[in-house]
């Protein structure tokens, strides 16, 4: 897996994490697409424990592949009702305020 902080305005930070396979691929279907541009997403490679604790310490997280947002279903992060699938991937947001 691949992960990225973004800072914005104010110090806030935005992190895009995605499973490494994804990286410059465009994922697609009727309702929904996702480029999964190294722009966004291409930053640090890491490790199951180094996205759990991204996920336990930052605030605004996209997640984008199966193996990331299962990671964070199964940590409790994420519901899985609340995640949506894009041509067989899923993709999940987090924000925390």
């Amino acid at each position: 897996m691949y992960y990225k902080k973004h800072y914005v305005d104010g110090g806030a930070c935005i992190v895009g994490i995605c499973d490494s396979n994804l990286i410059g691929m465009t994922i697609a279907d009727a309702n929904a697409s996702i480029t999964i541009s190294g722009d966004f997403f291409l930053g640090t490679s890491a490790s199951d424990e180094e996205i759990v604790s991204l996920l336990t310490n930052e605030d605004n997280i996209t997640l984008v592949g199966n193996h990331c947002v299962t990671l964070a279903i199964e940590n409790g992060f994420v519901d899985e009702s609340s995640c949506i699938r894009i041509h067989n991937e899923l993709y999940a947001q987090i924000m925390r305020y």
